[in-house]
């Protein structure tokens, strides 16, 4: 018998082969020559994992076939980096044994791209008349801060701790997310000046208000006492609680003095 060995293991055509004779009658013999012969590509399979949205093309390629102790393994590469089911995926094999293998379906590996859940924080603000929040998306890729979006709404305008906001995500790249939750709010009292208006002596320590930066549309008003009923001026004067349908999403801050003249 003979006992035979390539030189090496690599892929490679018309190799060399060596080898010397074995056996009990070996030394009857002479051999003169061996022929070459090839080793050729090793054919195995590859898996893409179906994974979330992650902004990139880079894809989890596992194969199935190679020897245990080469060292060989792959890259895969979606088609393009949005979202969907049965995506193309293009293999690579990479590795110091890489090039003794072949992936026999490298045409056929698919896998899912899948929406990423992410989370919207709402952003506490002072009353403004309106339902509008404004809502920070988190986990957003890097690449789609400036193409997705959202605008959150409140079920009234009221203030209040704990408010529901609602919303739905906007721009070009949103179908690659899924907005999980939105974190409730808080809507606080706006705070407000009071301006107060000069009057003729009447005898009366009332006192009437202008108030300042009210929204367009609000209902309220404040009635104000002087700090006596005598003719001066730059009088101090302390005003009475807020009045009308919205006077509870404000918060008087100050009023400004005025004059009593005769």
């Amino acid at each position: 018998s003979y006992t035979a060995n390539f030189l090496n293991k690599t892929v490679e055509a018309n190799k060399t082969i060596s080898g010397s004779l074995t056996g009990t009658r070996a030394f009857n013999y002479n051999l003169t020559s061996i022929s070459n012969a090839a080793i050729t590509l090793l054919g195995i399979t590859g898996a893409a994992t179906s994974r979330d949205y992650n902004g990139t093309t880079t894809a989890i390629v596992t194969l199935t076939g190679q020897i245990g102790s080469d060292d060989v393994s792959a890259n895969g590469v979606f088609s393009d980096r949005l979202v969907g089911t049965g995506k193309s995926v293009t293999p690579t094999l990479i590795g110091v044994d890489s090039g003794n293998y072949n992936i026999t379906n490298s045409g056929t590996i698919s896998a899912d791209i899948n929406t990423k859940s992410i989370t919207g924080t709402s952003q506490t603000r002072y009353y403004d008349g309106t339902t509008n929040v404004t809502v920070s998306l988190n986990n957003v890729e890097s690449i789609d801060n400036s193409n997705v979006s959202l605008s959150g709404s409140m079920s009234d305008k009221l203030i209040g701790s704990g408010k529901t906001v609602s919303g739905s995500l906007a721009g070009s790249a949103r179908t690659n997310y899924l907005l999980s939750s939105i974190s409730t709010v808080t809507i606080s009292a706006k705070i407000i000046t009071g301006t107060g208006i000069n009057k003729i002596y009447n005898s009366l320590t009332h006192a009437d208000i202008s108030l300042n930066n009210v929204e367009v549309g609000d209902v309220v008003a404040v009635t104000g006492i002087f700090s006596s009923k005598d003719v001066s001026s730059n009088k101090p004067i302390t005003a009475n609680a807020l009045t009308g349908t919205d006077a509870s999403n404000y918060t008087l801050s100050s009023v400004s003095n005025a004059n009593i003249t005769t």
